[in-house]
Order: structure tokens, then C-alpha cells, then sequence
């Protein structure tokens, strides 16, 4: 399991972060629409459910959730099987529908924006369950150890204080950054992969790979 950064905040407050980008996990990196359809898919086929069947429990349970960032495949896979009554192997821990899952080209990305800059993620849920993704993906190497901020409730004030100073963080929920935009001590990146609206006063990007010359720009 990762810690939640290992700086304190006299270290982060003073601390140069000029080359730090924080990225969002979830629909930034990895489709976590298609992780979730491989998912359930495969647990209709383990227990002779339709898929229809399996999305109306998955509902069910979260809507016992306070918000979507509690999610916790161990607990949906104990809400699933008091429905089914059948032992379920859990697909969420397998490696190839997190790779299958990651964007096309966020490896290429990674591994090019990282030659100049400390990547880290901020990103809300259980540390494990998000660790997870980064690990099973196979990209939990491109990040540094020290900027991986997971955290169940991301807009909360204390969480927003460990961001670093003067660091880049890019996420695809409007609602997140323009909360972040209000905060002056780091940029925001809106990555809108869904339709073209923008939101005055933040940088809009459509793809990950436009974040190459936005970084440029800054540094220039």
C-alpha cells in the first residue's frame, strides 16, 4: 500500500514544483466506464446472470454509498454475493482488464512527459482500490512515490493543502477543478474528452497529449 506522500507541509510549501503534474486516475488515465463494463460482464458469466441483472445490483449498491469515491470492490463483491448466493471470483483484481482499461497512448504519454517533469496523482477513493489501478495497469512506475496524493474525499480543504505549490493538476470532473481553480497556488487542467464546452479561465484539453504544449507554454 502507498502512503499519501511522505512530505510534510513546511516540506511541501518550500519545496520547488515547478515540474510537478498531478494526474486524476479515473477516466483521466483509465477508462473506469470500460474497466467497470469488463468487470460486471465477468461476473455475469461466472454466475449465468445477464449483464442487466449484475448493472441492477451494482446500482443497488451504490446507492447504499454516501458518495461515489466509497466504492470498494471487496464490499460490492459481499453486497453481490448476499443477491446471488454463490461464491464470485472477484474480476477486479485482474491485471488485464486494468491494462485493457488504460486510454490508448497514456504509456507513450507517461513516458514522454516524464522526461522532464515529477508525475503524481491526485485522486480520490480507497487507497488500495486506487493503488490498484496504478499497479495492476502497470504504470505505477512513472510516478514518484513521494506525489501520490489518494484521498476519499478530494475537494475537502485538508486534502486540497497537500497539493504542492505551483504544481499542474489535471482531471476530467468539471466540478473538481473549478473548485481547484479558485486555489491560486497551483494550475488546473480540465481534460474534456466528452464534447467541446470549455470553462472560462482554465485550460481545456481533449486528450492527454495536449498537455505537451501547455507545459511548454509555461515554461517558456
Amino acid at each position: 500500500m502507498i502512503e499519501n506522500g511522505n512530505y510534510s507541509l513546511k516540506e511541501k510549501k518550500e519545496m520547488e514544483n515547478k515540474g510537478v503534474i498531478l494526474l486524476d486516475i479515473d477516466n483521466t488515465v483509465i477508462d473506469t466506464k470500460k474497466l467497470s463494463l469488463l468487470a460486471y460482464t465477468d461476473i455475469a458469466k461466472q454466475t449465468g446472470r445477464t449483464p442487466e441483472e449484475i448493472f441492477k445490483f451494482k446500482d443497488e449498491y451504490k446507492d447504499s454509498l454516501e458518495s461515489n469515491t466509497d466504492f470498494y470492490p471487496p464490499r460490492l463483491m459481499a453486497f453481490l454475493a448476499t443477491k446471488i448466493e454463490e461464491p464470485i471470483d472477484n474480476p477486479f483484481d485482474k491485471e488485464e482488464y486494468y491494462v485493457e482499461s488504460l486510454f490508448e497512448g497514456v504509456i507513450e504519454f507517461l513516458t514522454e512527459l516524464g522526461k522532464t517533469n515529477k508525475l503524481g496523482t491526485y485522486t480520490e477513493g480507497h487507497t488500495d482500490y486506487q493503488t490498484n489501478k496504478l499497479v495492476l495497469s502497470g504504470i505505477i512506475d512513472f510516478f514518484d512515490k513521494d506525489l501520490i496524493f489518494i484521498k476519499r474525499r478530494k475537494l475537502d480543504n485538508e486534502s486540497l493543502n497537500e497539493i504542492p505549490d505551483g504544481a499542474i493538476v489535471i482531471d476530467d470532473n468539471p466540478k473538481v477543478v473549478k473548485k481547484l481553480n479558485t486555489i491560486k497556488r497551483f494550475e488546473t487542467i480540465w481534460l474534456n474528452m466528452s464534447n467541446n464546452e470549455t470553462i472560462e479561465g482554465i485550460s481545456t484539453i481533449k486528450k492527454l497529449s495536449e498537455v505537451h504544449d501547455l507545459v511548454k507554454v509555461r515554461a517558456s
